[in-house]
């Protein structure tokens, strides 16, 4: 790993806080492993050690421990040009995570045990790894929500908003207004694409007057957990409406089209803002879409 602690002559330093730390770790996991499955045989759950090459593991469960590294080493190369960056220790490294599904089917749960707390106490028998896995098989731990910061302004030019996870209660289900979500990934292509009409939906609702009556949303599932029962993403992107009144039932929006991925239909290809509102509107009752066509005569 381009971010384990090297010596002078680049070879890994074995001696360095962070492989020390670590190897302990392994050891005190190995141990609570064993004796949770003496004392709990009838437990299902899977022990893994995870390598922090394994970048793709650490992202989905949200462990970022290049960031600061990288910004470190940044302002060291800053001071002076061409220095090179030697660490002795990876600062959120090691850590522990209890992923489960036994909460909900639709979203899994994280518990975050922090490298602070981790090696804060590492003796064994027992220990803060013990301790943990106690904790969370007795109910006293509270899920880890993985959430951007939600920006100052996070109605954007277009009337479309920046949903986060922390508040995606307050901003969606409990407006009094319809509120319906794009979820994306930024790296999928297709969301690039559905993006800009995504933007064009947000200021054709201005046009029409509708803001008062329409939140157009989008949300980014790779920063943010989306933790909501009747909501089941399988491909991005992904679109859901909730209707004021009725917001305990999200209304996934589906298109027969040509992007049809195992079985499954993806919005990817639509490019036509006036296709989501036809949709919105099969959703809504005659008194609403009288309302709406009024506001729309309003406006013009």
């Amino acid at each position: 790993d381009a971010h384990s602690p090297r010596n002078r002559d680049g070879t890994f330093d074995y001696s360095s806080k962070a492989y020390l730390q670590s190897r302990r770790a392994i050891a005190l996991l190995r141990e609570t492993s064993e004796s949770h499955k003496e004392m709990h045989p009838g437990h299902d759950i899977v022990f893994m050690v995870v390598p922090s090459t394994a970048t793709q593991i650490m992202t989905t469960f949200g462990l970022d421990i290049w960031t600061e590294m990288d910004i470190d080493c940044s302002q060291k190369q800053e001071k002076v040009v061409g220095a090179e960056c030697f660490v002795d220790d990876i600062p959120l490294l090691p850590a522990a995570r209890i992923t489960s599904r036994r909460e909900s089917l639709s979203f899994m749960n994280v518990y975050h045990l922090s490298s602070k707390d981790l090696v804060s106490n590492m003796e064994r028998p027992g220990g803060s790894l013990w301790k943990f896995l106690c904790s969370y098989f007795d109910n006293e731990l509270a899920p880890t929500i993985k959430s951007e910061p939600t920006p100052e302004n996070a109605t954007l030019s277009s009337g479309v908003q920046v949903v986060t996870a922390n508040h995606f209660g307050s901003t969606v289900v409990e407006t009094p207004k319809h509120s319906i979500v794009y979820f994306y990934f930024p790296s999928c292509g297709h969301c690039k694409q559905f993006d800009t009409m995504w933007h064009n939906l947000g200021r054709l609702v201005q046009k029409m007057n509708w803001s008062a009556k329409f939140d157009i949303m989008k949300m980014d599932i790779s920063k943010n957990d989306v933790r909501n029962d009747r909501i089941n993403i399988r491909s991005v992107p992904a679109v859901y409406f909730f209707r004021r009144g009725d917001k305990d039932v999200p209304l996934e929006m589906t298109l027969e089209d040509n992007f049809n991925f195992d079985g499954d239909l993806s919005l990817g290809g639509l490019s036509d803002p006036g296709v989501v509102i036809q949709w919105l509107l099969e959703k809504l009752d005659k008194e609403e879409l009288q309302g709406l066509r009024e506001l729309a005569t309003i406006s013009r």
